[in-house]
């Protein structure tokens, strides 16, 4: 009988003392058992890596390979998980914030599309949401394939948020696979899965889908995601910072769909008509390189969106829904 391949579970804690006994626990709970689990303390402030440690002693059955590491210094999500990448041996890599958890047949569901489909570089999984949300992240009713290797398709279903949302979330990865392409987080910047989810799809080319909903994704006060809602200037910073990374980021063969994603992506932060004045010239220099980037159509919607007023445009777009039963698409980048 063959030996089942042994999944790195990759978890960066920092201040997490309420949520990671249940996290700990959703791991220890996993009817997959060929499981390393690499814990990545970035310093954190209060007791989270002692109620993890004690969690993982006192386990019944407790046969899981366990990982402790420290950062000398907070270095962020990021950073930690960039930690665990390098520090894991196992196949396939999974990535678990310590603020949330996974259900007990999470690693088994995924690892069974793998057997089934053994050429995939990735898994992608759905999810649910513990707290106040609207996001709807459950894969379950989706008109998904249940394996791809068309390279186009794989690519524009990551770079949709209506497909797998743009996240590391319930994403089981070949290690091999990160390694070959460098597939790091970029450390010091917020909103680090849409930069890694930009990079992975530039490169994966074999996918398989599992429609079950095995992670929780925890909304809570003391989250990132919370955090911002109540500080709008914040939010705009992070979100330029990556904005301006994909910006210069922006490579063949998928330029075309790169760049429709990055208009939609600001356009969506940054409203025409309401962008603050302190980031005004970083939107003029972002639909520059996107200018400069384009070709044919494409330029020339851009070049439209950026020049004609708010008035004017919203007129056309009126127009344009009165029109859609024609092939006149006059605003889609």
């Amino acid at each position: 009988m063959n030996k089942q391949p042994k999944v790195s579970i990759i978890i960066p804690v920092y201040n997490v003392e309420p949520y990671i006994e249940q996290c700990i626990k959703s791991v220890l709970g996993q009817t997959y058992r060929q499981l390393e689990v690499i814990l990545v303390d970035d310093c954190s402030p209060d007791h989270s890596m002692d109620i993890a440690d004690k969690c993982i002693r006192t386990s019944a059955s407790n046969d899981l390979e366990f990982k402790c590491l420290k950062h000398e210094n907070n270095r962020d999500v990021s950073a930690a998980r960039n930690t665990g990448i390098k520090a894991a041996t196992g196949e396939f890599l999974f990535f678990l914030d310590s603020d949330d958890y996974i259900m007990p047949e999470c690693i088994e569901l995924l690892m069974e599309c793998v057997e089934k489909y053994p050429d995939a570089e990735m898994v992608c999984g759905g999810y649910k949401i513990f707290g106040n949300s609207k996001w709807n992240l459950s894969l379950e009713n989706k008109p998904l394939p249940l394996y791809s290797d068309n390279r186009d398709w794989i690519n524009e279903a990551l770079l949709k948020s209506d497909v797998f949302h743009v996240t590391v979330m319930n994403k089981l990865v070949r290690r091999s696979f990160i390694l070959k392409y460098e597939l790091f987080f970029e450390e010091g910047i917020r909103h680090e899965d849409d930069i890694w989810n930009f990079e992975v799809a530039k490169h994966v080319s074999r996918i398989a889908v599992s429609k079950h909903d095995t992670y929780v994704y925890v909304i809570h006060e003391g989250s990132f995601i919370t955090n911002l809602k109540g500080d709008l200037f914040k939010t705009r910073y992070y979100r330029m910072a990556v904005i301006k990374y994909f910006v210069n980021h922006i490579t063949d063969p998928y330029r075309k769909r790169q760049i429709s994603y990055v208009s939609n992506y600001i356009r969506i932060n940054f409203p025409k008509g309401s962008v603050p004045c302190e980031f005004k010239n970083d939107v003029r220099y972002v639909y520059a390189r996107l200018i400069k980037e384009a070709t044919g159509r494409q330029k020339l919607v851009l070049w439209l969106y950026y020049v004609i007023p708010k008035h004017i445009l919203s007129k056309l777009y009126r127009i344009k829904n009165r029109l859609c039963q024609y092939p006149l698409h006059i605003m889609n980048v």
